[in-house]
């Protein structure tokens, strides 16, 4: 099973670590190239307990990539991208839908596509997907606790 993880901030970072500690193959795609090019050298921009020496031990099970053309292949696809807000602390979407919309491209009809990302309520209805194979999943990472609450939800 190959399990996709788009966005990778401190949520996409910390799930797609701690699901190849679970013995899965992992592919962490971001658009942000030296993001990518620092997390295939194994530097992780935040410090989150363990989080580095899982990493190590699982570095195999991991592609970080900024081309999504792979998503083909992933069985399961995790949207976990940040949600940006605007000056009144309100989320701002346009980038996402661009986002979500160029990811679901690259995917196999049959993948199972899951928003992790802080949404509004309503919002994976407006996503072009088939309805069956989309999830909402509540995001629950706390700094400094995040590997323990992803390896055990």
């Amino acid at each position: 099973m190959i399990i996709g993880f788009i966005g990778m901030s401190h949520l996409g970072i910390c799930h797609a670590i701690t699901t190849a500690k679970k013995g899965y193959n992992v592919i962490g795609y971001d658009e942000n190239y030296e993001n990518i090019k620092n997390l295939k050298k194994g530097n992780i921009s935040f410090y989150e307990p363990k989080l580095n020496e899982i990493l190590k031990k699982n570095k195999k099970k991991i592609t970080f990539t900024n081309n999504f053309s792979e998503g083909k292949n992933c069985d399961l696809v995790f949207f976990s991208k940040d949600i940006p807000t605007n000056k009144k602390n309100q989320s701002v979407y346009k980038e996402i839908n661009n986002l979500i919309n160029k990811v679901i491209k690259n995917l196999n009809k049959k993948t199972i596509f899951i928003i992790l990302s802080q949404v509004q309520p309503g919002y994976t209805n407006k996503i072009n997907w088939t309805k069956k194979n989309l999830y909402y999943q509540v995001e629950t990472l706390i700094f400094g606790d995040a590997v323990n609450r992803a390896l055990y939800p």
